[in-house]
């Protein structure tokens, strides 16, 4: 087991503050987005002990670190975590965006491969071959974007606009999402907002004042509605701003957790959390970002069908232990809230990250290691089974990869296992 030292992205949608009074750093002035926790070559952690890549730490010592099933299911020349777990805080939307599966994001690599597409250029979409599934956990009230919503609870919002405005193009434009919407046609809907709308800025900013004229009533119609101007502030006259329309709005209490699948169209909007997902940065954007934009690739890649919030609910395995677990194969989550102890058994790696108070890991091989706020490390697969005990304050977060969930030469291969 070894302490990590990690490393925070500085994107423009970050909070300065909340990661550092969650930690316990002081602020760097920045926008502080993400603290990544993991073997992510753009980004990985380091030992704390000697400065040294767990990139590197993995590759020297695969199946002791990573575990048997785990090296299996990975190709010989990708040693890595299967998992990248975050802590982030969102002070602003994050752009409209959505992920790959396994074999489209394979297909997207090797191509800018072979057509020489640096891997820190601006315009890469395909950072690794990996898929990206991801769960957001909310630390505090957390609100997000995801998946289409059904045509249903779409529709009332587009009617309030098309009927409240003077405006000829807006009125145009809402009647045609209705009667796409109608048909249960996401795919055209979407199209249409992103490239079909001429002077799509000017009804963006009607849509705004319509909401602004009376907020209460527009909330009525649809919670959603009242966001607009919120998003326009952020992002002025983006397509992106209308685009929200189009999908589910969900708010997390602290404690509460949704699951992403591949060509999930979605956006985080607002709060703190912890993230898992596949160990992998490929994002394709359509709005809301002043990062790259292929909206050609992004439908490609997009779910256009009606999806429901994936909710994620946690199973009480003790008191102060919760099991977090998804249909995903490269993580589950556990979480460690107050006075707690019980063991855990790994079949594969593992990271933690302390928030408060103090927890102590030890491993069936001796290895010991304590952990307080804002202490994170890294657990090898041979460390075993794992005995965890957390003070009153503790506040803790173990990830680790399922079992069983495929065939062993193709799953991701670690399992925690908490014992009553």
């Amino acid at each position: 087991m070894e302490k990590l030292e990690n490393s925070i992205r500085d994107y423009d949608w970050g909070s300065p503050t909340a990661l550092a009074e969650l930690l316990g750093h002081a602020p760097t002035g920045r926008p502080e987005a993400e603290l990544w926790i993991g073997s992510h070559p753009a980004a990985p952690s380091r030992l704390l002990s000697n400065g040294r890549s767990l990139t590197d730490v993995l590759k020297e010592h695969p199946e002791e670190n990573l575990g048997p099933e785990v090296v299996a299911s990975q190709p010989a020349e990708c040693v890595s975590l299967p998992f990248l777990m975050k802590v982030l805080s969102a002070d602003a939307p994050l752009s409209l965006q959505v992920h790959p599966d396994a074999q489209q994001a394979k297909a997207g690599f090797m191509l800018e491969q072979s057509s020489g597409v640096p891997l820190d250029a601006p315009h890469r979409m395909y950072k690794d071959p990996r898929p990206k599934p991801e769960m957001i956990l909310a630390l505090t009230p957390f609100k997000a974007l995801t998946g289409f919503r059904s045509a249903d609870k779409g529709i009332p919002a587009w009617v309030l606009l098309r009927d409240n405005s003077s405006r000829e193009d807006t009125q145009a434009v809402a009647q045609t999402v209705i009667t796409h919407l109608m048909h249960r046609d996401y795919k055209s809907a979407l199209s249409f907002l992103l490239t079909g709308v001429e002077n799509i800025s000017d009804v963006v900013a009607d849509a705004v004042q319509i909401v602004e004229r009376d907020e209460e009533a527009a909330r009525t119609v649809d919670a959603m509605l009242p966001l607009l101007p919120w998003l326009n502030q952020k992002y002025p006259g983006d397509s992106g701003v209308l685009v929200s329309l189009l999908l589910n709005y969900v708010e997390l209490e602290p404690g509460q957790a949704v699951a992403l699948q591949a060509g999930n169209l979605h956006a985080y909007l607002h709060g703190t959390a912890v993230e898992v997902m596949g160990n992998s940065d490929n994002v394709l954007r359509c709005g809301m970002t002043s990062k790259y934009i292929n909206v050609d690739e992004l439908m490609s890649i997009v779910r256009f069908a009606s999806l429901e919030p994936t909710w994620v609910r946690p199973d009480q395995e003790k008191p102060g232990i919760e099991l977090y677990s998804t249909e995903f194969d490269e993580f589950e989550l556990v979480r460690i809230k107050g006075a707690s102890s019980g063991n855990i058994s790994l079949r594969g790696p593992a990271c933690i990250i302390a928030l408060a108070g103090n927890v102590t890991v030890r491993g069936a091989d001796g290895t010991q290691i304590q952990l307080g706020r804002g202490e994170s490390a890294f657990i090898p697969a041979s460390a075993g089974e794992l005995s965890i005990e957390a003070d009153e304050d503790a506040h803790a977060y173990l990830c680790a990869t399922p079992l069983n969930r495929q065939p062993a030469s193709a799953a991701s291969g670690s399992s925690a296992t908490i014992t009553r």
